[in-house]
């Protein structure tokens, strides 16, 4: 039997195998919920030993989804968990048992045993089969009370057999009954462990065929011989249980081979319709005998054979070998096979024996002669067997009389054991079963399920006394398929018997049959058609194709010899064709030697059977291939009965299931709806509460706790005065009267006025109510729908403020603006007066503090709202502080403050740009606040992270710690110091995360004690004027803040009044580069901005190709782009094509000379520009330097003379650096050419996208400045263009636009050296001077000056 165990835990699952298998059980494993589900799904398990709490799918969803699924197999919980409700989970999911860890080993496998037991799937007690006994329980094997021992797998399989005592296993099915599938070994462990078994058997005194071998099928127990009349067969137990479609005798087959039948009444006549056959086909064996009778006189008559008679006489021969046997003229069928065999042989050697010959023909006629009837074919024939389970000895009297003229068998059973006994050792076709033989009457309710449960099941019928509905129901759902009520005589007791039998289900399969001789067409079928096998016969071959199509059969039996086709080549037909390629194929042939054997094979056929048919062996192996590859197919066939009674029973009985069944679906639907709304009521996050009439509480949910802090015991029954404040608590109560008397069934509450609920602790909130009504039997409930707006309505407060402050913060830097333009557009003041000048710098200075305004309003809600993705990357917090010193040091000039700087020589995981922001808002106000003359620090101290700020010093002096250990970065305004330091005001809770810690420290006039937190939130200044004084948002704090939390860190300030004030924020430390953010993240080096495609190009022309080889690669070595020909018309071609920067021309050439290629060149509008340098052999005395040349090296090269030359033809021909403008905003784009035409910068002006790229290939731009919003084609578009042109693919580019980007939009806009502005951050101002700045670096960036490379 095999078990699977799902358990993860290796070494209890290792336990239990080895605990089951040491009893004789086949164990599987598997460690998660999902794998056994698999299993299950693809295996039948006799037992599952569970645990509860696996990965995947835990124990219990798996035991409610294998039941859910209709699978019946018991289930064993195993498990850690022992408390009564764990218990009552478990079985209500479909568990059969419980075992607690750690569990006995005798306990375990008892209750193994006994759930077994309960599923009928060990019994009897004792499995016999003659002298062999078997005993389960005590897994001992003895033959003749002498003990065997026997392996484990020795003992499961006898244990098989035994069990299925009727039964031919193949290797196979032996294979997956007995090991599991994860260490299956090949077939021939099967036969080594049969070998074992025989042998153990024969040393024990049975015979060595004990187990026997089924030639071409497998294996099974050799059928008993039936004793003396009177004594008991002993028959092994046949398990009562088939594993599906594996097993023969499933109740998918057709039947059970070499088992007993259910003879049907058709089969009966199975023997006289043989015998017609024989009397039918008797002339025509005669006139077959005559044919040989004239071969044997015409060999007599010495060489008077004609071919032709020897051909006729050979082909009756083999019809003959092949039929007679059929027919029990076993004797016949040898001698007519000897005859063909001396036919087929040579002719001298048959006119040598003809005496012989003769002889055989003469034994052959007397032969038929003396049967005169044909033998009874060899196949089992036995009458149905009834088993009585009655104690009325009466009732089983007159039955056993009766039965015997009926054509039954009887077995009485005047108890439940008896019956098992004899269900399991004789096999009774149908039972009739009294259920008061015992007086519990589940006992004989627990045999008729056995009986159902049976493969195929035996059908029951039940004669009893009781008559009433419920115990018809009880009888109907246990297995009872026929009620009959006492008394009844007993002639219609057993007519109720044969129609049970008539109406048992049985299959029927097609055959299709092919075979040139009439009489095995029709013996075949008569010996087929009982066992549910329908056949069709087909005499002439060539007719084959037809006949398969129209019948379309399920198995196909062939002859071997046939004339016009022979049975081979249709096999092989049959095969080569997709459709019938699976269909199962049998020969029937009377030859055995080894070549017709293996041809068959060859041919594609599953079987072969030799004639004469033994009927018994050819159903067995018909069944084994239709089951082998399951096309045959179960049709249930259900007779029609005559008895209006039964049917009547029958319709009554469905209708009542089926209304027992709506009524149980019904209530199982209003459970589900109940616990449904229960579940829904119970986790709302909205209060929920009942009232009755007199308004007292009596639903409270889990939101109503969270809200009003009641528990559900605490509020129900109390009135509901209980959540309101007092003050409004009469006119709720009038509310509640007024609602129950109106119409409506729904009104919302406090619609004039807002409402507010009281918590346990006092407090009051706001909230939304809705109220309902349900009349229930004169009764009226009220439910009230409760939600807490408090955070709603802080929120909208929020808003207001904000809007408010935002409001006023722009509207007075506009006026200001809007009061001096408007006066200077007036013309009431001279813009170059004083009072103009002063008003231009109102106005300049307003436009400043309003941009500032709303760059710090969108810089907080796009980090607070996470749009702004902090691009963090390894940074060094000297060059941090560097960059933001350098930022703040011309503001600390100008109000006469000092900056003293200490640093470390640390790395931080950071965005660079966010930190020096935020640095550079710290140093501002720390600068603003301080009277000048004074100092502001800014140092870095290394810290430990920690999640609460915990207790700092009142007062340090950060300027003493420094020590000024570090080496010295210089600066011209300030001194930065790499200090080593610890952090005296590191919190003292556990550390977390390594962290640097920054502090800026100012000696301002300080921050009150109750304003220390608050002035980090927006709009929040210690003084209300400070914001015009200071010049300052009132959101640089807030926006410091949001970014050290998007770093992961802190913000927090010290201060004393009238001392001055300390902030400080922390970061964390770069860790180690297994960082995998740190490897995604790494940022590459931005290109050179003079790319391969932007260095000069040079054409070389030489017909020497080593001179033209050794110019390149000087050439390309100092970083200029080469091309390389050979000839004057060459190099004419290439200018054209390529329009070179210059031309490095040989002048010695064949063909065509390098004053004809300078003369043709020049000749041309598009090249005449070009400048060209000679490089010739020639001396320039020798040759005068043309008009058309710029300049003349002599060979062998000198390079610096090269290099020197080609500077000076591109300095004669340089263009000035070309910028291509995209921007559509006109006000804009003139403010920006103005710009950079003020200082001669070629500058062009595309105003939507289409515009720029047709630009771009006109003018071939050397620095393209682009904004993203345009019309037709956005910035991306231009983008992805660019990348796709050979020439324009790598120039340097400004990103110029409004649009925050991320850095998936950054690397898509990359071109060559691309670098990103954004409009409102950067002024026009910082744009002019980053712009000079590239153009500068890019005039710079040329090829290496020769001289200077010595």
């Amino acid at each position: 039997m095999k078990i699977l165990v799902v358990e993860d835990d290796e070494l209890v699952a290792h336990a239990l195998t080895a605990v089951l298998t040491n009893h004789n059980y086949a164990v599987e494993v598997a460690v998660d919920g999902l794998a056994a589900w698999d299993l299950v799904q693809a295996f039948d398990y006799d037992l599952i030993v569970l645990d509860v709490v696996i990965p995947k799918l835990d124990g219990i969803s798996l035991c409610r989804q294998i039941r859910a699924k209709g699978l019946s197999m018991p289930i064993l919980l195993l498990t850690g968990r022992d408390s009564s409700h764990e218990k009552a989970i478990g079985l209500d999911a479909g568990a059969d048992d419980y075992l607690i860890k750690p569990f006995d080993e005798e306990e375990l496998v008892a209750r193994v045993r006994a759930l077994l037991r309960r599923s009928g799937l060990v019994s009897p007690p004792v499995l016999k089969w003659g002298d062999l006994q078997l005993d389960p329980s005590s897994c001992e094997a003895t033959y003749r009370q002498k003990h065997l021992s026997l392996t484990p797998k020795e003992y499961a399989l006898l244990e098989l057999f035994l069990r299925n005592s009727r039964r031919v296993f193949s290797c196979g099915t032996i294979l997956e009954h007995l090991w599991s599938y994860e260490d299956l070994p090949s077939e021939e462990a099967v036969r080594t462990h049969i070998k074992g078994l025989r042998q153990k058997l024969k040393a024990a005194g049975a015979n060595s065929d004990l187990l026997e071998t089924v030639y071409g099928i497998g294996y099974r127990l050799k059928p008993l011989e039936k004793r003396a009349e009177g004594a008991e067969e002993a028959e092994g137990a046949e398990g009562q249980r088939s594993r599906g479609a594996r097993q023969v005798t499933s109740h998918k087959s057709l039947l059970i081979p070499n088992s007993e039948f259910r003879i049907l009444p058709t089969h009966h006549s199975t023997l006289s319709a043989v015998a017609g056959i024989w009397h039918k086909f008797k002339p025509r064996i005669a006139e077959q005998i005559g044919v040989l009778e004239q071969a044997s006189a015409a060999v007599s008559a010495n060489n008077a054979l004609s071919p032709e008679l020897l051909e006729s006489a050979r082909k009756e021969a083999h019809t003959l070998a092949g039929s007679l046997g059929t027919f029990g003229l076993a004797q016949g069928s040898k001698l007519a096979k000897e005859i063909e065999q001396m036919l087929k042989g040579d002719r001298a050697v048959l006119l040598s024996e003809a005496t012989n010959f003769c002889r055989l023909v003469l034994a052959l006629r007397q032969e038929i002669e003396q049967k005169g009837e044909a033998g009874k074919p060899q196949a089992d024939s036995e009458q149905p067997l009834l088993l009585i389970v009655n104690r009325e000895r009466s009732i089983a009297q007159q039955l056993t009389a009766a039965a015997t003229d009926r054509g039954f068998r009887v077995a009485i059973a005047n108890n439940l054991d008896t019956a098992r006994n004899k269900l399991y050792q004789e096999h009774p076709s149908i039972v009739l079963l009294d259920p008061d033989i015992c007086s519990r009457h589940e006992e004989s309710l627990s045999l008729l399920a056995e009986l159902k449960q049976r493969q195929p099941p035996v059908p029951v019928l039940v004669l009893t006394e009781q008559t009433d509905l419920s115990h018809r129901l009880q009888i109907a759902r246990s297995g009872g398929c026929t009620f009959l009520q006492k008394p009844m005589p007993a002639a219609q007791v057993l007519d109720a018997v044969a129609q049970a039998l008539e109406n048992a289900p049985h299959a029927e399969a097609h055959l299709l049959v092919v075979d040139d001789d009439p009489k095995i067409l029709a013996v075949l079928p008569a010996l087929l058609n009982p066992w549910g096998l329908k056949v069709t016969t087909l005499e002439d071959p060539r007719r084959f194709w037809e006949t398969l199509e129209a019948t379309a059969p399920d198995l196909l039996i062939l002859d071997v010899e046939m004339p016009y086709v022979n049975g081979i080549d249709l096999c092989q037909v049959v095969r080569n064709e997709p459709r019938w390629s699976d269909l199962p194929i049998l020969f029937l042939t009377v030859h055995h030697d080894a070549d017709i054997v293996d041809r068959v094979f060859s041919a594609g056929a599953d079987d072969f059977v030799s004639k004469p048919i033994v009927g018994s062996e050819l159903v067995t192996r018909i069944v084994n291939r239709l089951e082998r590859i399951k096309l045959l197919h179960r049709i249930n066939q259900v007779r029609a009965t005559n008895n209006v009674e039964s049917e009547n029973r029958c319709k009554l009985n469905e209708q009542l299931q089926s209304e027992l069944n709506e009524r149980q679906r019904t209530q199982a639907a209003l459970q589900n709806s109940q616990a449904l709304f229960a579940g829904i009521v119970a986790i709302a996050d909205d209060a929920i509460i009942s009232i009755d009439s007199n308004q007292r509480i009596t639903l409270f949910n889990s939101g109503a706790e969270r809200i009003f802090g009641y528990s559900a015991a605490e509020a129900i029954g109390q009135p509901l005065d209980l959540l309101l404040p007092m003050r409004f608590a009469t006119a709720h109560r009038q509310h509640v009267d007024e609602f129950g008397q109106s119409p409506n069934s729904a009104r919302r509450m406090g619609e004039r006025r807002e409402i507010y609920g009281c918590r346990k602790d006092g407090t009051e909130f706001p909230a939304e109510a809705s109220i309902s009504k349900l009349n229930l039997g004169g009764k009226t409930v009220y439910t009230v729908y409760l939600h807490d707006v408090s955070d709603r309505k802080q929120i909208e407060r929020m808003k207001d403020e904000f809007i408010s402050v935002v409001s006023h913060e722009l509207r007075t830097p506009l006026t200001s603006i809007h009061g001096s333009l408007g006066m200077l557009a007036s013309g009431l003041l001279q813009p170059d007066s004083p009072q103009g000048q002063r008003l231009l710098q109102i106005a300049t200075d307003s436009t400043e503090r309003l941009v500032r305004l709303i760059n710090d309003i969108l810089d907080i809600e796009r980090i607070e709202s996470g749009k702004v993705k902090m691009e963090k990357e390894s940074c060094d917090v000297t060059e941090l502080i560097t960059e933001a010193v350098n930022v703040m040091q011309p503001l600390a000039d100008k109000a006469g403050i000092t900056l003293s700087v200490s640093s470390l020589p640390i790395q931080v995981w950071a965005d660079p740009d966010r930190i020096v922001q935020t640095l550079t808002n710290l140093l501002s106000n720390a600068i603003k606040f301080s009277p000048s003359g004074s100092t502001v620090w800014l140092s870095v101290e290394l810290g430990a992270r920690s999640e609460e700020r915990g207790a700092r010093e009142t007062e340090v002096e950060r300027t003493g710690r420094a020590g000024n250990t570090g080496e010295d970065i210089q600066n011209p305004k300030f001194k930065i110091q790499n200090s080593n330091f610890s952090d005296p005001l590191a919190p003292c809770s556990s550390l977390l995360t390594p962290h640097i810690t920054f502090q800026v420290k100012d000696t301002g006039r300080g921050i009150p004690a109750d304003k220390l937190d608050s002035i980090f939130e927006r709009f929040q200044q210690v003084d209300s004027t400070d914001s015009r004084k200071y010049d300052g948002t009132g959101l640089g704090l807030a926006i410091c803040r949001s970014i050290v939390q998007q770093h992961d860190g802190h913000i927090w300030v010290e201060s004393v009044l009238g001392e001055g004030s300390t902030f400080y924020f922390t970061l964390p430390i770069l860790q180690a580069k297994s960082s995998r953010e740190a490897d995604n993240s790494l940022t590459l080096t931005p290109p050179s901005l003079l790319t391969p495609d932007s260095s000069p190009l040079i054409l070389i022309c030489d017909d020497d190709p080593h001179v033209g080889t050794e110019l390149q690669t000087l050439l390309e070595h100092k970083g200029y782009r080469t091309v390389v020909v050979h000839s004057g018309q060459e190099a004419i071609a290439s200018t054209a094509t390529l329009h070179p920067d210059a031309i490095l021309l040989d002048l010695l050439m064949p063909k065509m000379n390098g004053w004809e290629v300078m003369a043709k060149l020049k000749e041309r509008s598009d090249t005449k520009d070009i400048p060209i340098v000679i490089c010739s052999i020639c001396a320039p005395s020798q040759s005068p330097l043309s008009q058309n040349s710029s300049a003349w090296v002599s060979k062998p090269v000198d390079e610096n003379s090269l290099f020197d030359s080609l500077k000076l033809a591109l300095a004669k021909n340089a263009r000035p650096v070309r910028v291509l403008l995209v921007e559509d905003d006109a006000e804009l784009a003139e403010l920006l050419l103005a710009l950079l035409k003020s200082h001669n910068i070629e500058t062009f002006l595309a105003k939507n996208g289409r515009e720029a790229i047709r630009l771009s290939q006109e003018i071939k731009p050397d620095l393209l400045i682009l904004d993203l919003i345009l019309p037709q084609v956005d910035g991306f578009g231009v983008v992805e263009w660019l990348h796709q042109h050979d020439r324009l693919y790598s120039i340097p580019l400004v990103v110029y636009s409004a649009k925050d980007l991320d850095q998936s939009e950054r690397n898509r806009l990359k071109l060559g050296h691309t670098e990103f502005l954004t409009k409102g951050r950067v002024s026009p101002q910082e744009f002019e001077q980053r712009v000079l700045e590239l153009i500068g670096q890019m005039t710079q960036s040329k090829p290496h000056d020769a001289s200077n490379d010595k």
